[in-house]
């Protein structure tokens, strides 16, 4: 059996005595198992960051619906507090021309 990768024989039995055909079928067929691992581990890995991706999405939509919300109420605050400091400032001034 010809070797792709390097281009040489590597017998498909075990007539010499070497072993080599039986080491190239093993670790051929551990490559094969190692190959399948990873694609299948990447796989995964995909759906993960998929997920991820999609939670990320919602919880930006969250923040910006939450920042939204923030500046609302922080520009009635702002007003409540300006009506109050006006208030305490119309009655400071009634009680110096002695209203």
């Amino acid at each position: 059996m010809q070797n792709k990768l390097i281009g040489r024989m590597i017998p498909d039995d075990d007539s010499d005595g070497s072993g080599i055909g039986r080491h190239y079928s093993t670790g051929h067929r551990n490559m094969m198992l190692l190959q399948k691992d990873f694609k299948t581990k990447n796989k995964s890995l995909e759906s993960s960051n998929n997920h991820f991706k999609e939670a990320n999405n919602e919880l930006s939509k969250t923040n910006q619906l939450m920042f939204k919300d923030l500046k609302k109420f922080q520009a009635e605050l702002d007003k409540y507090n300006d009506v109050n400091y006006a208030s305490k400032v119309e009655i400071d001034c009634a009680k110096a021309k002695g209203i």
